[in-house]
């Protein structure tokens, strides 16, 4: 930044025909446990959708990020590789591989067709679709990613052999990136990357935010005073990300134009910086799916530590073996030990009150959105600690060992963390979503060609909101666990965990007559209101009533304070007593996602609900619900 810059910037805010001006947001990149939690609850079924047929099988998942090794075991075909910028539906697992560029400082950057070693997109794209073609290795086939039997379509957003350059963001996503993958056939797309302020500074709960290197306003180290970024982005520094963004109104633009697609998006991981507002936009938009990152199971903890690649904090600090880091006893001796210890890790990993699946990730950003206060993020997966596929960063090794990663070793699997690994499950798991309406599972609980139709995105967001369960553990805050709210929504985890077995209905009698009914396309017309009655029967007594409402919203002007454009109210009365949407008594008037969670009715209990548009802007607006537990 030089005077020069603060000076034009500050003429231009003073005239007249400027709306807004937003600098441009840097971005960055953000299974085996995990399936247990998203299948089952955390039952110990880690299978338990797949063995119901549900595998994710017919259906095509968008991933963009750093590149895929696409000749590992979990995307390999022995027959070739992907078709690179085109379509090929008959390659086992990347239907296509497509490139991008940008202009950036004066020149046109292009994307490779390659990830590099340890790469990013390679293991949030093992935990979406991944997948070994055979039985063998056990020890490896067992971390498929939750839609193991579909596809993948990957846009590669990095170029290897220049890191500098980042990740290459294309500036029209509408048609050059979303646009690319629905094409090519894609009606799910995921996205581990989002707006980051370390490329400047970082932020900390207990020390605020610091320079990260030296620069004309400060040196490595110094505090980052907020009147700076006031003046840059117009918000404080831990809140920098935290803006309904011209990406975010392009996802909502996009949303709406193809209400079939669902675009699913990383909170982000500032979540240790402060208690609410370190969302990273543009998980900010309303119509996308934004994912928090919970804990994985305890078992998973202990398994990733053979996944851990320690060799890198080995050469950081200086450590001539692993040795070494476990004899470490000088500063932050406990944090060096958690990174390259794995001795040390497996002791620490024993806390099964402080490392299992009901907490959250500290790390997971957390919301309201800063200009509005809606809620986000949506839903959380796990994501700490994940273990996928691992890149050895050459697609000429078929690399498929069970063997502790090193660099560009053999390894096939590789443990991260982030909201960026919650991100994929949850993008595969809204792969199961959709196989369940477009293999004919809904209504009769089981495959039936007659009842299969193309879900809408508003659906598919419902259907994962609606399976969320509440989290009753802890978020570490500052060094020391804090309960989580038990309030639902919140700006923690949103609507809950994904526990997608809560909202299937299967004809196995497993659940009795405890039914499933949604409502998809519904055409709200301003100023009427959509009655649902329902009348409950012994089965039901003592399951809760949920019902869900959620639309996709037109996009609202960038940074607007209030981003809803056709507010859309959802009401409950069971056995006379009054449930509003989101617990907001005068009716929620922020948010285009709503539910309800009634008490347990008893036995023919009259359950009304309904779906009132008075407070629209337009004249129409399409919206889906799902209600789950009456007949």
């Amino acid at each position: 930044m030089h005077k020069f810059y603060d000076q034009t910037l500050n003429d231009l805010r003073k005239h007249h025909n400027v709306i807004w001006i937003e600098r441009e947001l840097e971005h960055d990149v953000k299974n085996f446990g995990a399936q247990d939690v998203i299948q089952s609850g955390g039952s110990n079924d880690h299978q338990k959708l797949w063995n119901k047929g549900l595998t994710g099988k017919g259906q095509i998942i968008a991933v963009g990020d750093t590149g895929i090794d696409w000749d590992m075991c979990f995307f390999n075909d022995e027959r070739g590789p992907p078709a690179f910028n085109d379509i090929n539906l008959n390659h086992r697992k990347i239907v296509g591989y497509f490139q991008v560029k940008k202009e950036h400082n004066g020149q046109t950057i292009y994307s490779d067709t390659q990830d590099y070693v340890n790469g990013h997109g390679t293991h949030v794209s093992g935990s979406v679709a991944g997948n070994v073609n055979g039985t063998e290795p056990a020890n490896v086939v067992k971390f498929a990613g939750t839609s193991k039997e579909g596809k993948l379509l990957f846009i590669d957003m990095h170029n290897t052999e220049h890191p500098e350059w980042g990740l290459i963001t294309p500036d029209n996503l509408v048609d050059d990136y979303f646009g690319l993958a629905y094409e090519g056939g894609a009606r799910i797309h995921s996205n581990s990357w989002g707006c980051s302020y370390s490329t400047l500074f970082s932020c900390h709960y207990a020390t605020g935010c610091t320079w990260d290197q030296d620069n004309p306003y400060g040196k490595k180290g110094e505090q980052v005073p907020d009147i700076w970024c006031m003046n840059q982005v117009g918000r404080r520094c831990v809140y920098w990300c935290n803006t309904y963004s011209s990406n975010a109104v392009q996802i909502d633009q996009f949303s709406v134009d193809h209400d079939d697609a669902l675009i699913v998006f990383a909170a982000g991981n500032d979540g240790n910086a402060a208690d609410e507002f370190t969302l990273g936009a543009p998980s900010t938009a309303k119509n996308c799916l934004t994912i928090g990152a919970s804990m994985t199971t305890n078992g998973d903890f202990l398994e990733g530590v053979d996944y851990a690649e320690i060799q890198g904090y080995l050469d950081y600090f200086h450590f001539e073996n692993e040795a070494a880091c476990c004899q470490y006893s000088g500063d932050n001796a406990d944090l060096v030990h958690s990174l390259c210890c794995t001795d040390y890790m497996k002791k620490m990993y024993q806390d099964t009150e402080r490392f299992n699946d009901k907490n959250l990730a500290d790390f997971s950003s957390r919301g309201p959105t800063l200009n509005d206060m809606r809620i986000k993020p949506d839903v959380v997966t796990p994501g700490m600690i994940i273990n996928s596929a691992h890149s050895d960063g050459n697609v000429n090794t078929f690399q498929c060992s069970d063997i502790r990663p090193n660099r560009g070793n053999e390894a096939a699997i590789m443990r991260m963390q982030g909201t960026s690994m919650a991100t994929p499950l949850a993008s595969g798991a809204v792969g199961l979503v959709r196989q369940y309406f477009v293999d004919g599972y809904y209504p009769s609980g089981h495959a039936n060609a007659a009842d299969s139709f193309e879900p809408s995105g508003p659906l598919m967001k419902a259907m994962m909101v609606h399976s969320a369960q509440p989290m009753e553990g802890t978020v570490m805050v500052n060094g020391q666990p804090q309960k989580l709210s038990q309030s639902y929504p919140n700006s923690q985890v949103g609507f809950g965990v994904v526990n997608l077995d809560s909202v299937f209905y299967f004809d196995d009698g497993e659940r009795g007559s405890w039914n499933l009914s949604v409502h998809d396309r519904v055409d709200a017309i301003k100023n009427t209101t959509h009655l649902y009655c329902y009348k409950t029967t012994e089965n039901v007594f003592g399951n809760p009533i949920r019902a869900t409402l959620t639309w996709f919203d037109p996009p609202a002007a960038e940074n607007a304070d209030h981003t809803l454009i056709n507010d859309l109210d959802l009401t409950a009365y069971v056995g006379g007593m009054y449930y509003p949407g989101n617990n907001v008594e005068s009716g929620d008037s922020v948010n285009n996602v709503e539910q309800i969670r009634a008490n347990a009715p008893t036995e023919n209990t009259v359950v009304a609900i309904l779906v009132s548009s008075k407070k629209m802007k337009d004249d129409h607006q399409m919206f889906s619900l799902v209600v789950l537990g009456i007949t």
